[in-house]
């Protein structure tokens, strides 16, 4: 019986061990990526980054996204959704990170989009066709620039602006900003600079809480 009792105290301390292991070590990575949020946070955003909502919104997500992303995809109705339940209060900017392959050439076009004032149009409509375009990860440019024939776009002018210097640095801009804020994966969001570590659409909102509370005093009513 003594023997018993010994052998189920020592388990228990080795299992609370563990566990205060695997806390510091979940603390150790969210300082970590805390830290280098805000060594790196001139590179959140950039003057060609598209914007939603109201610049003077004083709560902003910024976004890392590949548009062959089916998470990305899935989650955009519920950022917009906090968005519209939080006018002048929240914006929301994105980032290209185009981690699918062929998703770069997806994304020069969404850029081309933005020069022709049809970012957020073309975006849309990028959601909205994915899986006509997106097979197994891999994206298809032919097939979605077929998606953008509903935007509108001039297609000559797209053609010259995907191949231009201006946009290949754009993109190139993104991808080194996320990599040096380490963004890893799609999507990534920051919040007022904060980065999201645990993903989800409950946690997305609370982070947002967080901020709106600091800024306004006030939560979303989401």
């Amino acid at each position: 019986m003594k023997r018993n009792i010994l052998i189920l105290a020592a388990a228990t301390v080795m299992v609370c061990g563990f566990v205060i292991a695997m806390l510091a070590v979940e603390s150790r990575d969210t300082s970590n990526a805390q830290l280098t949020a805000k060594t790196n946070f001139s590179r959140l955003i950039r003057e060609h980054s598209p914007m939603a909502g109201s610049e003077d919104a004083r709560v902003t997500i910024v976004e890392f996204f590949d548009p062959a992303c089916g998470t990305c995809r899935a989650l955009h109705p519920f950022v917009k959704g906090i968005l519209r339940d939080n006018p002048g209060r929240v914006n929301l900017v994105v980032r290209y990170l185009p981690l699918h392959p062929g998703s770069a050439d997806v994304v020069k076009i969404l850029e081309a989009a933005r020069l022709q004032g049809k970012f957020w149009e073309a975006l849309e409509a990028a959601y909205a066709t994915q899986g006509m375009w997106t097979v197994n990860h891999q994206a298809y440019p032919d097939l979605f620039w077929r998606s953008m024939s509903r935007v509108g776009l001039d297609p000559e002018q797209v053609s010259r602006d995907t191949q231009s210097s201006a946009v290949l640095q754009n993109i190139q801009q993104d991808m080194d900003d996320g990599r040096a804020l380490g963004v890893d994966k799609t999507p990534g969001f920051f919040v007022n600079g904060k980065p999201l570590i645990e993903f989800g659409q409950i946690q997305l909102l609370q982070l947002v809480n967080e901020a709106l509370e600091r800024e306004y005093g006030s939560q979303s009513q989401r």
